[in-house]
């Protein structure tokens, strides 16, 4: 006789049945406290609480960096590392979410908690109106981000030109020779070093090989004379960003000709010349440099920018400037108009706002002085204004139907 206790059929089918569905209940349990944090007040408050943190150093880091290293650190990274120790306020560094990751965080939330989450109907629609105009706000950040250019131009007074450069995007410039002593620069994005091990240009004679390439790093002195990364007893040593806020890139790159031995050189976001390769008798010269944008209008015209005189007001006793002030002059196809840039007044054409950023020398010589101008393109130029408009507008319509309900309750009371 078989003595082995067995399950009956129909309870071991209603086991089986069960356990699919307490994994799904429990999935969605987990689903739904992952909603239920995410919508919330308190994460709301937390993501403020970081952003006033970062303001409130980025504000201070700005006594020992540049504006535009503090932004790229700060506000357009993940994750960051505020040194508190050159503030002097703590003696340690420690890392904090940036504004990117806060931000990104900030709009998950507003679209659960803020959308999804809240009732709909009449009471609502200004606070739903607010939160979508958030949210648009956002957008516009983010189109600028990804679409517009940032760079700057450093003019003395009669001095013009017609491109700017990038503060943050580097390329890589391979200058062709041609027969009448001019020359045709190919341009290849730091980007595509890294997806691109092998570099074929179109009618090249030779192709690129990168052997390293290094987001953030600075020539040294090589120990090893003979190390295969090193040239002329220089290489690269790699720097963590943490460690310096402007990030020059550099890279090891090998130009091969068929039938000819390898040529190794070395090229560097700072390198004041370009390294010089001969192929086939003839010299090409290839550089790391900031990316460079031409001045030209959606229409496609070309335009130049001219410094025609630069102005400046130092604070008593001191060398530090209390203003600083450009006026330009815009030359377009014969015709030309006159700007003054300063401080909060910016010179606005075509799609590009000029600003007044920085001046020069500041090693306490008596000139001539040049002025740095901020050059920035944003697709989304107006859409922070539209934005704002629509937070007034939901704002206002909100408090406004508060208003009126507050008032005509006071009517019936006090009848």
């Amino acid at each position: 006789m078989d003595r082995t206790a067995t399950q009956p059929v129909g309870q071991a089918q209603a086991a089986a049945v069960d356990r699919p569905a307490e994994s799904r209940g429990l999935i969605a349990r987990a689903a739904q406290a992952l909603f239920d944090l995410l919508s919330s007040y308190g994460l709301t408050v937390a993501i403020l609480l970081c952003l006033m943190v970062l303001v409130y150093f980025g504000t201070r880091m700005q006594e020992q960096h540049d504006l535009n290293e503090v932004v790229k650190w700060l506000f357009e990274s993940w994750v960051c590392v505020i040194d508190t120790r050159e503030l002097g306020i703590l003696p340690f560094a420690f890392r904090w979410p940036g504004a990117a990751l806060l931000l990104s965080l900030l709009a998950v939330n507003i679209i659960c908690g803020g959308i999804v989450r809240m009732k709909k109907g009449r009471r609502t629609l200004g606070v739903l109106l607010v939160h979508v105009s958030v949210l648009f706000l956002l957008l516009a950040g983010l189109v600028q981000y990804a679409w517009g250019t940032n760079g700057f131009i450093k003019l003395f007074p009669n001095e013009s030109t017609t491109t700017y450069q990038s503060f943050r995007d580097f390329e890589l410039v391979v200058a062709e020779p041609r027969g009448d002593g001019s020359v045709r620069e190919h341009l290849i994005s730091a980007h595509e070093l890294l997806r691109q091990p092998t570099i074929h240009g179109k009618d090249w004679p030779f192709s690129i090989v990168v052997r390293r390439y290094y987001g953030n790093c600075e020539p040294a002195q090589s120990r090893q004379q003979h190390a295969p990364d090193t040239v002329d007893g220089i290489h690269l040593r790699p720097i963590p960003s943490r460690q310096k806020m402007s990030d020059l890139p550099g890279a090891l790159l090998e130009v091969v000709v068929p039938g000819q031995p390898a040529q190794l050189g070395i090229v560097w976001g700072l390198h004041r010349y370009p390294w010089t390769v001969t192929v086939n008798g003839g010299k090409w010269a290839i550089d790391l440099r900031q990316q460079v944008f031409d001045f030209v209008t959606p229409d496609g015209v070309p335009f130049e920018v001219r410094m025609e005189k630069f102005r400046k007001e130092f604070h008593p006793g001191v060398r530090m400037a209390r203003h600083f002030s450009s006026d330009v002059t815009k030359v377009e196809a014969g015709g030309e108009q006159r700007f003054h840039i300063a401080m909060n007044e910016p010179m606005r054409y075509a799609g590009f706002m000029l600003s007044q950023n920085d001046w020069g020398p500041q090693d306490g010589s008596n000139g001539p002085f040049y002025s740095v101008l901020e050059v920035s393109t944003n697709p989304a130029d107006r859409w922070q204004l539209w934005a704002c408009v629509l937070i007034g507008a939901g704002l206002l319509l909100h408090f406004g139907s508060k208003l009126v309900k507050h008032v005509n309750h006071q009517s019936k009371v006090s009848t």
